[in-house]
């Protein structure tokens, strides 16, 4: 799903003529993107991380324009979005250009970048987008990415696992064993679902009743994805152990699949998502 937000920094006077502006310069780019502590993962492509390390925004070069794209897909995008606002016209400057933000085509200044903070009209837009696709993410199946893939940020979920089941509905047991496998996590049991938090109360993983099957997939609100999928791939081992069935990941076995899902499960949601759309 496409839906990033989007910082464009170009030599032009005003957002809609962006297409036609003179190049930005290449090498001053690279420069300001390494000074940024950028980590180049395509041509003309940076990753850029907070001073905290933790996955903030993609740095590129366009020929015409500069773009810093967010993913509304970061459990923390409202904060970075307004970090991004903040830095856009200091890197205008260094370019030679000006910055302008996609949700009302607005150039980016000194004097107006921390106005946006407590702009109502702009949090609303914001936060109202992040809260819909939060409840997409439940309903629709999708999982969102905490760095956009081009311009989509949230894609169909890939980390769903499902454990053949019958004795859900009435057995203990099988919420003792996942309390037992995650001891500092939360166990909260729902008519329908076995939910997990963890310490600071942030839901991390569902387990379902589904027909004669449980059904095992992260909870995308406020965590990163690393943190959610080692609670969930846990989980999801420890039910198929307590059922004795088999455990099967968006259709495959999990044992076909584990040692890949498990060399890319404690990074980005990214690279899980890439290698198995690929596969």
């Amino acid at each position: 799903m496409n839906m990033t937000f989007d910082v464009h920094i170009a030599r032009c006077a005003s957002l809609g003529d962006v297409r036609d502006a003179p190049e930005v310069a290449r090498g001053v780019f690279r420069d300001l993107a390494e000074a940024l502590g950028g980590t180049r993962v395509a041509e003309n492509i940076y990753r850029v991380d907070t001073d905290e390390g933790v996955p903030w925004f993609f740095f590129a070069w366009h020929h015409n324009v500069v773009r810093l794209s967010v993913s509304y897909g970061h459990p923390d995008a409202v904060e970075l979005i307004d970090q991004t606002i903040e830095l856009a016209p200091t890197l205008a400057k260094r370019l030679g250009a000006r910055a302008f933000e996609d949700v009302f085509g607005r150039e980016l200044t000194e004097q107006n970048a921390s106005g946006y903070a407590t702009d109502v009209d702009f949090i609303g837009l914001q936060t109202g987008g992040f809260d819909r696709m939060r409840r997409a993410s439940i309903d629709d199946y999708l999982a969102p990415l905490e760095l956009p893939i081009g311009q989509c940020d949230y894609v169909s979920e890939f980390l769903l696992f499902h454990v053949a089941a019958a004795s859900y509905a009435d057995d203990l047991g099988l919420e003792h064993a996942i309390a037992a496998t995650c001891p500092s996590m939360r166990v909260e049991r729902f008519d329908d679902r076995i939910e997990l938090r963890n310490e600071d109360g942030i839901r991390l993983t569902s387990i379902a009743r589904g027909v004669e099957r449980l059904q095992i997939r992260p909870i995308h609100e406020g965590a990163l994805f690393a943190e959610k999928a080692a609670v969930t791939i846990r989980v999801a081992n420890a039910v198929a152990k307590y059922e004795q069935a088999e455990l099967l990941l968006n259709g495959a076995p999990w044992i076909d699949v584990r040692e890949n899902v498990l060399e890319r499960a404690n990074g980005l949601g990214n690279a899980l998502y890439e290698w198995w759309k690929s596969s």
